[in-house]
């Protein structure tokens, strides 16, 4: 046996997983359902409103939901909600955001991940998100990051 079959591999599982955009109201309203915090779950929300804007992307692997409002040319804020966790997780992010730069013309996607949040501002930092400051909203402080098209080496690695 070679001394590289030894080796624990510490390099990324590679998930051949593609995102399935997300059209319909009623399963946009059920995806919401099953992941959108308990805390969040009483905000006033319209699938089918949010959805009658065509550049607004909605993308799902499995019950993992992102929504990608478009704020611009090219310019989208990005919301996910996911009932993974670990690498799984971070394959299907960084699945659903190759999809937004290659297949949906994405150049930048920002982020706003709320304080109480710690995982999700780690989540974004491991999806290559760069933290470009904080600000206060209606839900509390947030921290703001964004991807840029530029900035994609990170994500090569992965499926």
């Amino acid at each position: 046996m070679s001394k590289r079959s030894k080796r624990k591999s510490h390099g990324w599982k590679r998930y051949r997983v593609t995102p399935l955009r997300v059209t319909e109201p009623i399963e946009l309203a059920s995806l919401l359902a099953a992941n959108v915090p308990k805390e969040w779950r009483d905000k006033p929300f319209s699938a089918t409103h949010w959805l009658s804007d065509p550049r607004n992307i909605a993308l799902r692997i499995g019950p993992d939901l992102s929504m990608f409002d478009h704020l611009g040319p090219n310019i989208y804020m990005g919301h996910s909600w996911f009932a993974t966790r670990g690498r799984t997780a971070l394959a299907h992010g960084r699945a659903m955001l190759d999809a937004m730069f290659h297949d949906y013309g994405a150049e930048l996607i920002r982020g706003e991940t709320p304080e109480t949040k710690p995982a999700a501002l780690m989540f974004a930092k491991l999806l290559g998100f760069t933290v470009t400051g904080e600000a206060i909203r209606p839900i509390g402080k947030v921290t703001l990051s964004e991807l840029r098209f530029t900035n994609l080496p990170a994500l090569k690695s992965v499926a």
